[in-house]
């Protein structure tokens, strides 16, 4: 897995002079380390960065440029891709296949465009809010205790995509009501492009619920019906054991599934763990870098393959588009 970015070299300027300032600096400065993370993000074999300008010059001179530059293929002069984003930001956001790109730019109000669009994007003005990149959190819930899905909305961020799994998630009120819960409190406020949101689980094996999926898919839009923007839903009836979603950025997994209030209190002891996809602690960043990727594939698999119908019963219900399977 690759990670895309899409760097303006007037930022790339910023960061270096900001990198190289006295060690006297240095010392005083509590944002170090969110710096080195996002100098080591830019210049990982795992990143290709696209810029606005030709670095040939600029890496004869300065030696962080050349450290970027001599990767070869790692960078990427596509000027005309920046024009588009900054000119008609909703062709950019049309024609780009990539579901998970990273814009450090040097304009705040591109930013808050290029975020409307569901993508993460950084100016030196807002850059303490880039640290979403490189955070892992983990959420204890105890049983018994007070409360609701409020809590997720720390993890909101820029997305425009979503695939949840859970087996359970559809067979009852219940879950359902939860399901629910965890949209609205995570989903963005506000979106220039419709939202994929694909929903793989499984039948209860007492009750066979959910049976009729075309009953679910209408009340799930009814209840999201709030958002300000249109919701491309797919539901997938598979047998499925994972308890995970995973946004363009972000991939949760839950000890105990999603199914975790009820009547106002916690129901579960149990835990969810966040990772941003570009987090690159050295002791897990291989296992996200290989995780999240196949799991990816794994509901690729699911999503393609699943029969749209198994006798009476209807296993499909939506076109099946999500970005995130691009």
């Amino acid at each position: 897995m690759k990670h895309i970015i899409y760097c303006t070299v007037n930022f790339l300027e910023g960061l270096y002079k900001y990198i190289n300032r006295p060690i006297s600096e240095w010392i005083e400065d509590g944002n170090n380390e969110l710096t080195i993370q996002l100098y080591n993000f830019i210049h990982s074999p795992n990143a290709i960065v696209y810029t606005n300008e030709s670095l040939v010059v600029k890496s004869k001179t300065n030696p962080n440029f050349k450290k970027l530059f001599k990767s070869g293929k790692k960078t990427e002069h596509r000027s005309a891709d920046f024009d588009l984003l900054i000119s008609d930001t909703s062709q950019f956001f049309t024609n780009i296949t990539h579901p998970s790109p990273v814009f450090l730019i040097d304009n705040l109000e591109s930013c808050k465009e290029i975020g409307h669009y569901g993508a993460l994007a950084y100016t030196h003005e807002n850059i303490n809010s880039s640290s979403f990149l490189f955070s892992q959190s983990v959420e204890h819930l105890t049983k018994g205790r007070i409360g609701n899905w409020e809590f997720i909305k720390k993890y909101r961020h820029p997305f425009n995509s979503l695939i949840l799994a859970d087996a359970h998630i559809l067979t009852s009120k219940e879950s359902k009501e939860n399901l629910i819960g965890l949209l609205l409190n995570l989903l963005p406020s506000k979106l220039s492009i419709p939202f994929d949101l694909t929903i793989i689980t499984d039948r209860d094996v007492k009750t066979n619920k959910p049976t009729n999926k075309e009953l679910e898919e209408n009340e799930i839009l009814n209840a999201l019906s709030s958002l300000p923007y249109t919701i491309n839903l797919t539901i997938i009836i598979d047998k499925i054991h994972d308890r995970n979603f995973i946004t363009n950025y972000l991939w949760c997994n839950s000890g105990y599934g999603f199914e975790l209030v009820k009547n106002g209190k916690i129901n579960r002891n149990t835990h969810l763990t966040f990772y941003p996809i570009t987090y690159n602690d050295k002791n897990t960043a291989t296992n996200i870098m290989f995780f999240q990727p196949a799991l990816l594939h794994e509901y690729k698999n699911t999503i393609v393959g699943t029969p749209e119908k198994m006798g009476l019963l209807t296993n499909v219900v939506g076109n099946r588009n999500n970005r995130l399977l691009h």
